[in-house]
């Protein structure tokens, strides 16, 4: 087991590496995680850190329970004492000591017992323990004030099976983990679940996007061979161009959660209309940003693949997908009608 500053300096190097997608991706996950516990939708008040360098992103959930009638209040430090302050309007917000954002007025100062708490952190374990930044602020306000509910959210590698703490440091009474996901290439092991997610877009007569061949695929097994003849140059069917398969993999329960596709190079059709990659998650898995991940996991696999750049489009209407793009770096470019589907797509550039 690490002692405290192996810790800090092992967990801030993984946090230092992650893309900014990734954060995004990460936060949202963990903010749609957060909404559908009783703690908070119990709350009327919600004490929330202001997030810093990589910190777990808590703007969203600030502006969700504003819209849902609950108060906010925000962190300031005096000297070596923290207050929580009520806050109504990010305006409100200024760089303060260290660079963390605070609030840049001293009124009102929150005083509610029964306010969630979101605790920051560097390490947590599944009993609550936690090890923080080093500075103790909330350990000497929650000392001074108990009885708060007190939720923890973290990246997955931020989740260690046991932390040795101290006497006076305080657990979190619920750690909330933001889901693990992979990118595999598919195989044999995966083709009921291929299917099943072949079924759930057809049912839903949604189109799934980045799978290649699979909606005019039954048999899992000829969509496999299909994928290994993609990847290959010399194997590639006459019209088709290069392509590597991934399935997007949540580790906690082993489901198949989405597809993405990487196109080695443009065909006439993938030049103005597809782009270098297509991707999608399954209708049940949506909101969850499994599909920022999902891009942001794949950009480096497209510059391994020798591009510098890559173009990805999205139907105009698809504000789902705009945003998918635009938080990880996309630049639009320009709208074509494609005549086929008679949609309008949006076109975007992201540099490698």
């Amino acid at each position: 087991m690490l002692d405290k500053k192996a810790l800090r300096r092992e967990i801030g190097q993984k946090k230092r590496a992650m893309a900014a997608a990734e954060i995004a991706a990460y936060s949202h996950n963990l903010a749609e995680k957060l909404y559908e516990t009783e703690e908070y939708k119990q709350a009327q008040a919600i004490y929330a850190y202001l997030p810093y360098n990589q910190e777990v992103r808590t703007w969203e959930i600030v502006e969700r329970a504003w819209k849902e009638g609950k108060r906010v209040a925000v962190p300031k430090v005096y000297g070596d004492e923290m207050r929580f302050l009520w806050l109504t309007d990010f305006t409100q917000i200024a760089p303060g000591g260290w660079n963390i954002p605070e609030p840049t007025f001293d009124e009102p100062v929150a005083e509610d017992a029964t306010a969630l708490v979101l605790m920051p952190g560097l390490a947590f374990d599944p009993e609550g323990h936690r090890v923080g930044y080093g500075g103790g602020f909330y350990d000497k306000y929650l000392q001074a004030h108990p009885g708060h509910m007190l939720v923890a959210l973290c990246y997955p590698f931020q989740l260690l099976d046991h932390l040795e703490v101290e006497e006076h440091d305080i657990p979190v009474d619920r750690v909330i983990c933001a889901d693990e996901l992979r990118l595999v290439e598919p195989f044999a092991a995966y083709a009921e679940q291929i299917a099943a997610y072949r079924s759930e877009f057809l049912e839903c007569g949604d189109s799934m996007d980045g799978t290649g061949s699979l909606a005019r695929t039954e048999d899992p097994s000829e969509w496999l061979r299909q994928t290994e003849e993609l990847r290959n140059p010399d194997t590639v069917p006459e019209g088709w161009v290069p392509a590597t398969q991934y399935l997007c993999i949540r580790v906690m329960d082993d489901r198949l959660v989405g597809m993405i596709q990487l196109r080695h190079s443009f065909n006439d059709y993938l030049a103005k209309f597809g782009g270098h990659i297509g991707y999608s998650v399954r209708p049940d898995a949506r909101r969850r940003g499994y599909a920022t991940w999902m891009l942001c996991a794949a950009l480096p696999r497209c510059r391994e693949l020798g591009l510098d750049r890559v173009l990805i489009t999205c139907d105009h209407d698809n504000a789902a997908s705009r945003g998918t793009i635009l938080a990880n770096g996309g630049k639009f470019e320009s709208s074509v009608f494609e005549p086929e589907e008679g949609a309008t797509l949006e076109r975007y550039w992201i540099e490698l």
